[in-house]
Formats: structure tokens, C-alpha cells, sequence
């Protein structure tokens, strides 16, 4: 499934998600990538999810440090709901969100 995203500057970016999962613990991981028009490929965009603390299979904890308004671009393209959960490390928060079923 591609979404798409609008950056805080300016760009439009066709955006495709991919789950995995991490080794220790065994959180499920998401990454996405962008397709680049240049190239004609799909290429890293970037991590949505960050493994900062053991979470049901169903849940992430999204990396909106590194991607402005990741929660509502998740909830708003219909990928998540959010849990209302926040983990926490050093100064950074990150949002606990449930994956919606046939998302991937």
C-alpha cells in the first residue's frame, strides 16, 4: 500500500511501509520507504518505529522525534490508532500507537 506524506517543507513523498521485526526484544519494527522519481526506485526514507521497551505485537513506538507529526500521519492514513502510552528515553518521548489489522 503507498500513502502519501507532505513534509514541513514542502516536499510530497510517495511512501511505502514495511514491518519486520526486532532481535532482542522481539518488538515488531517498521521502517518506510520513498519513491525517488530520479532514480525510479523505491529508496530509505526512514524508521517509524523505535525498540526502546518490551510491547504487545500489535504496538510501536513511533520515532516522531525524528518525523515531524508522524502521530497524526499514521492515524490520519488510517496505519494506527493511538494508545494514548508514551515511552520515554533521555529527553525523548515516543507515542505508543496500535497497528490497524490488514495494514500490512
Amino acid at each position: 500500500m503507498t500513502y502519501e506524506y507532505k513534509s514541513p517543507y514542502g516536499q510530497t513523498y510517495k511512501i511505502q511501509l514495511s514491518k519486520t521485526q526486532y532481535v532482542k526484544p522481539k518488538n515488531t519494527a517498521v521502517t518506510a520507504k520513498y519513491y525517488d522519481k530520479e532514480f525510479d526506485a523505491w529508496l530509505p526514507y526512514g524508521n517509524v518505529s523505535v525498540n526502546i521497551s518490551p510491547l504487545p505485537a500489535d504496538c510501536i513506538a513511533l520515532d516522531d522525534n525524528n518525523w515531524y507529526g508522524l502521530l497524526d500521519w499514521v492515524v490520519d492514513n488510517g496505519i494506527a490508532t493511538d494508545t494514548g502510552k508514551v515511552l520515554y528515553s533521555g529527553f525523548c518521548t515516543y507515542p505508543v500507537v496500535r497497528l490497524n489489522e490488514g495494514v500490512f
